[in-house]
């Protein structure tokens, strides 16, 4: 298989245009349901402007763990993996790893703990699955509680 093959290939593949989605209105964040109660996931998702920055959020609950989507650049981001275990001391337990991407940075890892911690406080024993990607200027303490916020009052676990 040669490159020309490849090139070939590459050049009888259509890709449509995605529409341009417009801004959401005001500042406030909606709740979106977009899936049928009998499916076998639930997913909830909004999008806010937050410090002056776009950003999308999507919580799906599954049968075998909670997925949250945090994203300010329309792309998946560095992924996390979070869980909540019972301590011999009866106290939580989280222990938080990354999966793919941003290994360097502590703020990640920082919104995965509190997520998990919320989750945990519901008495839900999930783990979760974290995608974020944030801008630069999305890293404030501020946008980082309004993030937070967010995805508790988007709860499907």
């Amino acid at each position: 298989w040669g490159g020309g093959d490849m090139a070939s290939l590459l050049e009888s593949v259509s890709i449509p245009d995605q529409p341009e989605l417009p801004p959401p209105p005001g500042p406030a964040a909606a709740s979106l349901p977009t899936t049928p109660a009998s499916s076998s996931f639930v997913t909830r998702q909004t999008a806010a402007i937050i410090d002056g920055i776009h950003t999308d959020i999507v919580v799906q609950s599954f049968a075998d763990r909670v997925f949250v989507t945090v994203t300010q650049i329309q792309k998946i981001g560095t992924m996390l993996f979070a869980v909540s275990e019972d301590s011999s001391m009866g106290e939580k337990r989280f222990d938080i790893s990354t999966l793919v991407g941003r290994r360097d940075d502590p703020l990640l890892t920082l919104y995965a703990r509190q997520l998990i911690e919320q989750i945990a406080k519901t008495g839900c024993d999930k783990p979760l699955l974290l995608a974020i990607s944030l801008k630069d200027e999305g890293r404030e303490s501020s946008t980082f509680q309004a993030i937070i916020n967010i995805v508790v009052k988007l709860r499907c676990w």
